[in-house]
Parts: C-alpha cells; structure tokens; sequence
C-alpha cells in the first residue's frame, strides 16, 4: 500500500512571513493544497494550490485531513511554532507522526520576550486561551516571570486581576500585542 504524502505544518515567523528558508518556500510552492489562518494565507498568493481556510469550524477541517487523497501535497500554515499550543497537537491527534512533518519557525512568546529585551529561560510559559485561570495562578506561584498567551477574552488585564486576587504580586507589567 501506498504512503501518502506527509502533511507538512509551516510555521511562519509573525514579525516577517515573507522571510521563510529557500527549503521552506520549495515545500510551499510544490503544495496543492495550502492551508491556514486568513491572516497567514493572505501572504502567498500563486495560484498554484487551492487555499483551505482554518478558521472556526477548524476540528471539522481538520478531519478532512484522514480522507485527502494520497498524493496531494497539503501544507497546513501556523503563526510562530506549531508545536507550543498551535495545530500541531489537533494534526498529530487525526494522523499518525510519519504522515506528519513539523516546520517551526520562532514563537510568539520568544517574539514578545525579544520585544521588551528580556531573557526567557526561566519563565513559565503557558496558554490562557480555554484553560482554566487555575492553571495561569498555579504556574505563577512557581515562577517569577511569565508568559502568557492570551484570547480576547482572557486578556492580560483579566489575568492580571485574578493573579492580583490570588495573592500574586506582579512586580512589572509588560503586555506585548503580536
């Protein structure tokens, strides 16, 4: 039985999608199919590929990924890495890890960080977006610094109260919008 062709997951730098390796521009020019975020989309614009927009009905999309056909080429495009709380979990939950190629490019998080010039090794990374506030606090009784994803309603002013309600003093404020 044949093999399909692997599923490869791009992730682009936020801060320049434009600047992408030459192997990075080969696997996305030799797609068939591309898909991703409308905002990422928007930066290829060959006609070479049908374009597949991920957006709300995204685990639907995404299930589509087990009946493709064998031989097109599908490149699925992330902000930053895909692996750090992006599309590289929902894929790797349809499809085995061989019909997987993972590309990551740098995250929002290392961005952010670089934006306000400060070292990262020692902070608490996590995902706000559709994870309980507990999970935030608990990681910030462990660390002094954080970094925090957020979501329009998750916001950092939000986080900021329950950690303040918590008990947690919070020594500097620095929000980086990407």
């Amino acid at each position: 039985m044949m093999q399909p062709e692997p599923v490869s997951i791009i992730g682009i730098n936020i801060d320049s999608p434009e600047m992408v390796s030459s192997e990075i521009r080969s696997i996305i020019n030799q797609a068939t199919e591309l898909w991703g975020g409308e905002r990422l989309l928007r930066n290829w614009t060959e006609d070479s590929f049908r374009k597949v927009l991920l957006d709300k009905n995204l685990p639907e999309t995404l299930q589509r990924l087990k009946t493709r056909d064998k031989n097109a080429r599908i490149v699925i495009l992330a902000s930053g890495d895909p692996g750090f709380y992006g599309i590289a979990a929902s894929v790797l939950k349809i499809l085995p890890l061989e019909e997987v190629r993972i590309f990551p490019a740098v995250s929002s998080l290392q961005t952010a960080f670089a934006r306000i010039g400060t070292p990262w090794q020692n902070a608490g990374l996590i995902s706000a977006h559709s994870r309980p506030i507990w999970e935030v606090v608990g990681l910030a009784r462990r660390h002094a610094k954080l970094g925090i994803l957020t979501d329009p309603v998750q916001t950092p002013a939000w986080i900021a109260k329950h950690l303040l309600n918590a008990g947690i003093q919070i020594a500097a404020r620095s929000s980086v919008k990407i």
